[in-house]
């Protein structure tokens, strides 16, 4: 993540989401090896140094595999500026 955050030119605003584990959400129909590596918050703390516009977490109910399951992400919106953009 700081390789990615250190290629960001200045004044960009990034969005990045990221699938969380949650204990209490079953591993869906579909996952993939490492799909699950990042733990609630973990996304908005590697941006605690830009200006954070939006920051998320959200439960959500899925089909894609054909198969009613859940899946928890992260949602992070950061500016690299000095000040909000």
């Amino acid at each position: 993540m700081e390789n990615y955050r250190s290629h960001v030119s200045p004044a960009v605003l990034v969005m990045l989401q990221a699938f969380v584990a949650k204990p209490f959400i079953a591993s869906p129909p579909e996952i993939e090896e490492h799909a699950y590596l990042w733990k609630s918050g973990q996304l908005s703390g590697y941006f605690h140094d830009w200006y954070i516009a939006y920051c998320a977490e959200e439960v959500f109910d899925c089909n894609s595999s054909g198969v009613p399951h859940r899946h928890a992400d992260n949602r992070v919106l950061a500016f690299n500026g000095k000040e909000q953009p």
